[in-house]
């Protein structure tokens, strides 16, 4: 993928990937620029002195080559007449919506406010949407949204050639069909090595729970859960926006959350392979860099008994205890223990060291939530956590000074007040955790171990605390490509 003599300025050398849960609400420029272009810093030790130096270690995504940015209850969606450019590289554009839905829709600012926060030499390589608008008739999500941007001189790595047949722009939900007249080039790749290939999978569970009021959703397949794809051939890398089922009733273990998650993981991913194999894109042979981002939904569980499972009760209790500890604390003991909650009783930590000592088994006589991951499902979750690998150890230096809190749950922004006491640092939550739902890293980045063989590596990971408009914040994580892989 990368001439491995020394990088030229065309070559694509950094990345940003961020998600954010917006809850249905706008983004402002101001809290757009917090997200994408943070500054970060850290400190190591130099000597046995104690005396220690600060590094940046933060690409910001206006200075990065790619940002990819993940949105879930995004409040709009690209409308088929969005673009009107005239240059030779034209985005990829799809929008699928159920027929449900309203045909009304807010102006759709997102992109703009996006891009208002880059560099001019940004461009929107894709921007994808699946879900709902508001109807009276069904709860509203919002959008699961996939915007890529790219700077132009890197531009002929990632877009195809302007002599590839023209996609259709949108497409629309009715039993989980389209509609005949935009199926023109939907599924049909002409020349597919050299297009970018959009795959959108509705993966939600309306069906299940009140099929009387939700007549158009075949079984497990509303638009309001799933994913938003996106397969670049001449990177070889499929880009997964994601949301999966959240944990919407107490007294229930997270056992059963999971295996819901679990299934919507194997639709995402064979829908993935299965559409990239009919491409002719791939085969059963190929290896392709994956990045997962978005609202994964995977919570913290301390205590799993029914009992203690309701609002505010001593699962909540156990977690928001460190929570609180750490947040009006330096000492170190607090953090490595806030890490430990992490590393400890993180669900989705548990579903990838469960895929890494399963990869290869496919008769696992372990009793669990995550024994019904499909091979491809497997496959698609052998990944790295961007966290872990940013700060793999829960006992050095840099993580007393690197501890990513829980991008979840939050009272809403009308309700929020900022804490201003001098004691808390600008990297601690500005607010409290609500009792609503326990504390948790459902916000995530993954990658696979393709990608960082190929070379890239992680430069940082946080959560944003300071944008208060969401019960979530975004989170983020930059790479940069190196050249000496080990």
């Amino acid at each position: 993928m990368f001439d491995t003599q020394k990088q030229d300025k065309d070559e694509i050398s950094s990345l940003f990937v961020g998600s954010f849960n917006m809850n249905g609400n706008n983004i402002s420029k101001i809290d757009a620029d917090k997200w994408l272009n943070r500054s970060t810093s850290y400190k190591i030790k130099i000597d046995d002195d104690k005396k220690t130096r600060t590094l940046k270690n933060h690409t910001k995504a206006i200075e990065s080559d790619l940002v990819i940015l993940s949105l879930q209850e995004c409040p709009t969606a690209p409308s088929q007449d969005y673009f009107s450019s005239t240059d030779r590289y034209q985005p990829i554009v799809q929008r699928m919506t159920s027929t449900i839905s309203s045909t009304k829709q807010t102006k759709d600012q997102v992109p703009s406010v996006i891009k208002s926060v880059l560099s001019r030499k940004h461009t929107l390589v894709a921007d994808l949407a699946m879900g709902e608008t508001p109807c009276q008739t069904s709860k509203w999500y919002g959008y699961i949204r996939l915007l890529v941007f790219a700077k132009r001189n890197v531009l002929h790595h990632i877009h195809p050639s302007p002599s590839s047949p023209k996609r259709c722009s949108t497409t629309s939900l009715e039993g989980n069909e389209m509609h005949s007249s935009n199926k023109r080039h939907c599924g049909t790749y002409h020349n597919a090595s050299r297009n970018i290939i959009p795959i959108l999978v509705p993966a939600g569970r309306k069906a299940n729970d009140k099929p009387e009021y939700h007549p158009f959703y075949k079984q497990n397949q509303s638009p309001d859960k799933g994913a938003v794809c996106l397969y670049i051939p001449k990177l070889e890398w499929l880009i997964c926006s994601m949301h999966l089922c959240g944990t919407n009733q107490y007294n229930v273990p997270e056992d059963h959350f999971d295996a819901i998650r679990v299934k919507e993981i194997n639709t995402i991913a064979e829908t993935c392979v299965t559409t990239l194999r009919n491409a002719e894109v791939i085969d059963e042979n190929t290896n392709y860099s994956t990045i997962l981002c978005g609202d994964l939904n995977f919570r913290v569980e301390v205590y799993s008994e029914p009992k203690e499972k309701h609002r505010g009760g001593r699962d909540f209790q156990a977690v928001s205890n460190v929570l609180n500890l750490c947040q009006m604390s330096n000492d170190k003991s607090d953090t490595i223990q806030l890490n430990s909650l992490f590393h400890d009783h993180d669900r989705l930590i548990k579903l990838l060291r469960y895929v890494r000592d399963n990869q290869g088994n496919q008769d696992s006589l372990e009793v669990s939530p995550f024994s019904s991951l499909s091979a491809f499902g497997k496959n698609l979750m052998n990944a790295n956590d961007t966290i872990q690998l940013f700060a793999p150890s829960s006992d050095t230096f840099i993580q007393q000074h690197h501890v990513i809190f829980p991008s979840f749950t939050f009272p809403k922004a009308p309700g929020d007040t900022r804490k201003e006491a001098s004691n808390i640092s600008s990297s601690m939550p500005h607010r409290k955790y609500a009792d609503k739902r326990t504390p948790s890293w459902t916000d995530r980045i993954l990658v696979n171990d393709l990608f960082l063989q190929l070379g890239w590596k992680i430069d940082s990971s946080y959560a944003n605390h300071d944008i208060l408009s969401s019960d979530h914040v975004p989170v983020s994580a930059s790479f940069h490509f190196s050249h000496n892989i080990v």
